[in-house]
């Protein structure tokens, strides 16, 4: 589970949608830190990350406490996670997740 948490924090700083994709399943559906609008089809993610890297280009990703949990053939980390916040320097945002 921590290996692909660190997974998506990489793929997230290379501001590249096509390698954070990848990691989401078919179905998935995410409710964005940086949006109101919750996206549930692979071109509404891919939207959501072309936004988010232009708004945060070099998104670093600094963990909390994180609980991970496995189910038979599922596994749950839930958590937080912050980023800096770009436009406001000296601002960060805190996000909570629940990647399964």
């Amino acid at each position: 589970m921590a290996a692909a948490t660190a997974t998506w924090a990489r793929a997230l700083g290379e501001d590249d949608p096509d390698k954070v994709l990848p990691l989401y399943a078919d179905d998935a559906v995410l409710w964005g830190t940086l949006s109101p609008t919750v996206r549930a089809d692979r071109a509404a993610l891919r939207g959501y990350f072309v936004t988010a890297f232009k708004v945060l280009p070099g998104l670093k990703v600094t963990f909390g406490d994180q609980l991970s949990r496995v189910y038979g053939g599922t596994a749950v980390n839930t958590g937080y996670y912050t980023f800096p916040m770009t436009a406001t320097p000296g601002a960060c945002r805190r996000a909570t997740a629940s990647p399964t």
